[in-house]
């Protein structure tokens, strides 16, 4: 019996930093609720839309924002394991999964309370002591991988509070692949192995960039809304560029600042391939236009422009 399919090891980059940088781990605990929070919205949004009528356009994009194409989730700590039958589907949805938790706080960091500390933001603490406090909203960015090998979901046994309860596991050749990719590369990038890289269609294809040995997802360019106007979406993407600029700038000099280089590195190659593949005409207008960002900002345009 073939057991093969798609499955992804999604690991959120700095966690353990964030658990011991602070007095407790509050802060990383939040990242944690907020991907719950976004994966739920993201089932509840799907059914509701699957159940009125559509256009073609909206459908389409209904499909690549939901996550109907996972088949089993299962997370520990701040991994996660996802597998699914499809191999397209699945890469467009787990990319705009992760394109989400991701530009959940980009505002932020896009007009942040302390330029060198964007994750900071202020809260209002209601009740008979009215106050404010600062919170840290850290960025929810994954490394990881993507096998399309063996998978064999089994039953295991798990004590939760003294009662003793069956959970779905995952064994197999795919697992092991999946979170072996994710050590191929620094910065919050999602890399693949040839098996899945095959199995996708020539479009989808193209959402991959290939570095040496390596290759890995696009995955920024599904944050967009393929079916607008160009004008429309680069206004959206400046304001992405801005915020991950923002990030770079702040943490440059820190050992994790390659982190958000890479970051940064892949948000723009990701918008100037979405230019190439759907808006062709404007790929020229979408470059001259992160160069002036990138120039205003001050940082060195050769070090993320080819």
């Amino acid at each position: 019996m073939c057991n093969k399919k798609s499955i992804a090891y999604l690991d959120v980059l700095g966690f353990s930093n964030y658990v011991t940088g602070n007095k407790n781990c509050a802060y990383a605990a939040n990242m944690l609720i907020s991907v719950n929070h976004i994966l739920r919205t993201k089932i509840s949004d799907y059914k509701k839309m699957k159940s009125v009528e559509c256009d073609e356009r909206l459908s389409e994009l209904v499909e690549k924002n939901g996550v109907s194409s996972f088949d089993n989730l299962l997370s520990f700590s701040d991994s996660l394991f996802i597998t699914s039958p499809k191999v397209d589907e699945f890469l467009k949805q787990l990319s705009s999964f992760v394109a989400e938790c991701f530009y959940y706080h980009s505002e932020q960091y896009r007009n942040p309370l302390n330029e060198k500390k964007p994750e900071e933001v202020k809260s209002i603490v209601v009740g008979s002591d009215q106050h404010n406090i600062v919170e840290k909203w850290y960025p929810i960015l994954f490394r990881g991988g993507i096998s399309y090998e063996e998978v064999i979901v089994s039953n295991s046994s798990i004590i939760k509070e003294s009662e003793v309860l069956q959970i779905p596991n995952l064994i197999g050749k795919g697992v092991v692949q999946a979170v072996g990719l994710e050590q191929q590369g620094k910065g919050p990038k999602i890399f693949i192995d040839d098996q899945f890289y095959h199995k996708l269609s020539d479009t989808m294809k193209r959402f991959i960039a290939k570095e040496q040995d390596t290759k890995y997802i696009l995955w920024p360019a599904f944050r967009y809304i393929w079916q607008n106007d160009f004008e429309s979406e680069i206004q959206h993407f400046k304001h992405d560029l801005e915020a991950c600029i923002n990030l770079w700038l702040a943490y440059q000099s820190e050992r994790f600042g390659e982190q958000y280089k890479e970051l940064l590195k892949l948000v723009i190659r990701s918008f100037m391939k979405l230019c190439e593949v759907i808006y062709p005409e404007n790929y020229k207008t979408a470059k001259v236009t992160i160069v002036a960002i990138l120039e205003k900002k001050k940082v060195c345009v050769s070090d993320f422009v080819q």
